[in-house]
């Protein structure tokens, strides 16, 4: 399954994060699109985003 995930600048950066641990990446095509605010945002909430 292909699929395109986006994030825009608001909070909750977490359940984004979590969204990603979910999905099988060996299984799925996966395509995260995130806008400027949004990888702002996602340095301030989580550690990591994969």
């Amino acid at each position: 399954m292909k699929l395109v995930i986006a994030a825009t600048g608001a909070s909750g950066t977490v359940y984004l994060q979590r969204l990603l641990d979910q999905i099988d990446a060996s299984a799925n095509e996966v395509h995260l699109v995130m806008s400027t605010h949004a990888k702002q945002v996602a340095a301030t909430e989580v550690d990591r985003l994969e």
